[in-house]
């Protein structure tokens, strides 16, 4: 849940002024005066917070996993291992999704205020209300039956998919 919480941050404070602090301050335009190519531009960008966020997320593992083996004294065994790893890959993708989110943000404005906002705000709906309010749809989807366990599974049945749109859900699921 840690890492669900505050991996998005993490992708959101990496990518937020990755396009318009270049645009702002007129480098932006050098570079592409270049026979560089745009999509060139912020894949580079992109690419270059994956690596960070790649080092970050393995070295966190590493640290964790070396820390547990000391205290406990157990050594993983290979299911484990596979575990850890497959964790580690979808927490990388989770978080560079919201450096993908923030990139995005960056293109789209020009105030480095405004992209950090929406960003922040795209997060905060995703990550919160999407969830508090799939329990509002499937209410209103499916309406209270009393006792009836159908309509209760039906209901949770909503519930889940309107819960899903969220990818603080798919990672949480995921992992």
């Amino acid at each position: 849940q840690f890492v669900a919480f505050f991996g998005p941050l993490i992708g959101l404070v990496m990518g937020f002024d990755a396009i318009n602090r270049e645009r702002n301050e007129g480098t932006l335009s050098k570079v592409l005066s270049q026979p560089i190519y745009r999509d060139a531009v912020i894949n580079g960008k992109f690419l270059a917070g994956v690596t960070t966020i790649s080092v970050m997320v393995i070295s966190i593992v590493l640290v964790v996993t070396g820390l547990g083996l000391k205290m406990v004294g157990v050594i993983p065994g290979v299911e484990e291992v596979w575990r850890i790893v497959i964790y580690m890959v979808i927490s990388i993708i989770y978080i560079s999704f919201w450096l993908g989110v923030a990139i995005l943000f960056s293109i789209l404005f020009r105030s480095i205020a405004t992209s950090a906002l929406a960003a922040v705000a795209v997060w905060i709906f995703f990550s919160f209300f999407v969830s508090l309010g799939a329990s509002v749809v499937a209410g209103a989807i499916t309406p209270n039956q009393g006792d009836n366990p159908e309509a209760m599974i039906r209901r949770v049945r909503v519930q889940k998919a309107v819960a899903l749109l969220s990818p603080m859900e798919l990672y949480s699921d995921a992992t």
